[in-house]
């Protein structure tokens, strides 16, 4: 990621507010420089505006990992549900607390936990053939807890809960011309 930092001279904003536009057009307006102290590989390039001024920006490499977010707040799904998981091909549904008696597998195993090589016992199908049977709910798991319950809603019930309050309203206010 690159970043350009600038600074406007004193004597471009005097020639500015003083000159008439036309001759403030032409003059260097901005010198353009790197931010003071920084000891980062940098590129110059020159630029010619239209009227004939040229800038020289100077564009600074800066560091990738101050960009990206802190991994640990990002934003996770929250799931919700007894961790059952079902095969895309058979419709076989693997349930932790059963586990599975053919493989070896104890009762009470998540399926993330299961072993690499574990498959389907109906298809044979591998792990990532199968697919989570919990509601995935929207927001940081920390703050499900929090407000009126809508934070473990998932999108489809607060999509149901704003709809039929916008559909009550308008029944209410319609039966107002029912009023004398």
């Amino acid at each position: 990621m690159t970043s350009v930092s600038f600074t406007a001279s004193a004597v471009g904003r005097a020639a500015v507010a003083n000159a008439p536009r036309r001759a403030a057009a032409r003059a260097p307006v901005a010198s353009f420089a790197p931010a003071s102290g920084s000891a980062k590989s940098s590129s110059r390039v020159a630029l010619r505006s239209r009227r004939g001024a040229s800038v020289v920006v100077r564009a600074e490499d800066v560091n990738p990992l101050l960009d990206r977010e802190n991994p640990e707040l990002e934003e996770k799904f929250a799931t919700i549900g007894s961790g059952e998981h079902e095969c895309k091909g058979c419709l076989y549904t693997y349930v932790p607390s059963k586990g599975d008696p053919d493989y070896p597998v104890a009762a009470g195993t998540q399926f993330k936990d299961l072993p690499e090589d574990w498959r389907c016992p109906t298809c044979g199908a591998d792990k990532t053939k199968f697919k989570n049977l919990g509601k995935q709910v929207a927001g940081f798991a920390q703050n499900q807890g929090y407000g009126l319950g809508t934070n473990s809603m998932t999108g489809g019930e607060k999509s149901l809960l704003i709809y039929g309050a916008l559909a009550l309203f308008f029944a209410l206010f319609l039966g107002g011309y029912l009023l004398e």
